[in-house]
């Protein structure tokens, strides 16, 4: 038994800490800094709106959603931002970004430098 525990611990070591690509002296990933960057230009609403080009029942949609939700706590992410005045888009096609935002009744207030990142704003009924 002491065998088998040592094995385990072994191997344990070696995909976490040894394996190839394994970087420890990095740490853990931090927040992209384009939400760092974004947190300087938001609403002082507590709540917005949450778009991306992927298809709803994507998994790196909610991905997306989850990266945003901590990243900009205490805000609240939406993922139904028909009825909010500021909503953020989260795109894997920066291209798609003035469709998505025109098909929503949305114009783009800012922009990330690297266009994945966007805070909309809903445009006012006529």
């Amino acid at each position: 038994m002491t065998f088998v525990a040592a094995l385990g611990l072994a191997r344990i070591l070696y995909f976490h800490a040894l394996h190839p690509g394994t970087d420890l002296e990095q740490g853990p990933p931090t927040i992209d800094q384009t939400y760092v960057e974004l947190r300087r230009n938001l609403p002082p609403d507590s709540r917005l709106g949450f778009l991306s080009d992927l298809p709803t029942q994507n998994r790196f949609q909610d991905r997306f959603w989850l990266q945003a939700s901590y990243a900009l706590a205490p805000k609240l992410l939406i993922h139904e931002p028909s009825s909010l005045t500021w909503v953020l888009a989260r795109m894997e096609h920066p291209s798609n970004l003035e469709s998505l935002a025109a098909s929503s009744g949305l114009r783009v207030e800012w922009r990330a430098a690297d266009s994945r990142v966007a805070l909309l704003r809903r445009i006012e009924p006529r």
